[in-house]
């Protein structure tokens, strides 16, 4: 599969899964420049834990990546003051993914997460998302961890 396709199976086996669990623990899906593909647990609880993590990334997987998709439950907020979107009142709970393939390609897919009764509403998105620290993480391009 390539990089759409695999978005595409994810994007419709973690969507099933959050409604059958009510819960998706972070994960990031890989594959690799030497055709090998993984899931890795990825959650972190602290800022420092999430260094440590991506810094494992980068000394494993660093500049061996064809591309990545992460999967993981976020809370979205408007900016407001410098107020973390998880501390912020009107924050939004949301399942998110997004995938960035080496050659610039990336997809996003976002949904709000409603909890009575449990269902997922599709949330608007940019495609023209152009990644983050994983990709420097991730395809050995240098980026700033912290």
């Amino acid at each position: 599969m390539d990089f759409d396709e695999t978005f595409a199976a994810i994007k419709g086996k973690v969507t099933t899964d959050f409604l059958v669990h009510g819960e998706q623990p972070a994960q990031l899906a890989l594959k690799l420049t030497d055709g090998d593909r993984m899931y890795l647990p990825v959650g972190w609880s602290s800022d420092r834990e999430k260094v440590a993590i991506y810094d494992r990334l980068s000394r494993d997987f660093g500049g061996k990546t064809e591309f990545y998709i992460f999967i993981t439950e976020v809370w979205e907020s408007q900016a407001d003051d410098g107020v973390r979107p998880s501390q912020n009142p009107k924050r939004v709970e949301c399942l998110a993914m997004w995938g960035k393939h080496v050659d610039g390609r990336a997809k996003v897919a976002s949904w709000e997460i409603k909890r009575d009764p449990l269902r997922l509403e599709a949330r608007g998105h940019d495609e023209r998302w152009t990644g983050g620290v994983l990709d420097g993480v991730l395809f050995g391009q240098s980026a700033r961890l912290n």
